[in-house]
């Protein structure tokens, strides 16, 4: 006997499959491109397509280290991260080579972590609900 939960949760696996072959098949269509995990095509597509500007830009080299890779070995990278108030525009993202890339990223998540905290701290608190109780009391 079927009942609706498994007829959706069969919907959802067909649908997942689906999703992860369109992935798969896009990942091997186009060089590595390096974004926010769980972003749409849209954003590799833009990727894609300044590819060729950034490495014109670079001329073929790393941003950070100067070291020239093969247009299959670079990373897009933000300069200011998205999670930082960067943008998409072109003068905001730059090729790296993998070694940079990997250690400009461990950076990125030291900073935005340490933005959260810090905005977490400025939020005001709410009132204790214990009842203020004076030190010294005398009886």
């Amino acid at each position: 006997m079927t009942s609706p939960t498994h007829i959706r949760r069969r919907a959802l696996e067909a649908e997942l499959r689906e999703i992860k072959r369109f992935e798969a098949e896009d990942r091997a269509a186009s060089p590595k491109v390096v974004g926010t995990p769980g972003e749409g095509t849209e954003r590799r597509a833009m990727y894609r397509n300044a590819l060729d500007e950034l490495l014109d830009r670079q001329r073929d080299r790393c941003a950070d280290c100067n070291c020239t890779f093969d247009t299959k070995d670079w990373e897009v990278d933000h300069i200011v991260p998205l999670a930082l108030g960067g943008s998409d525009a072109m003068s905001n993202l730059q090729a790296l080579c993998p070694r940079c890339h990997k250690a400009k990223t461990r950076e990125d998540i030291r900073r935005i972590s340490k933005a959260r905290r810090q905005a977490k701290m400025m939020q005001p608190r709410e009132p204790s609900k214990r009842p203020l109780q004076s030190r010294n009391t005398f009886r």
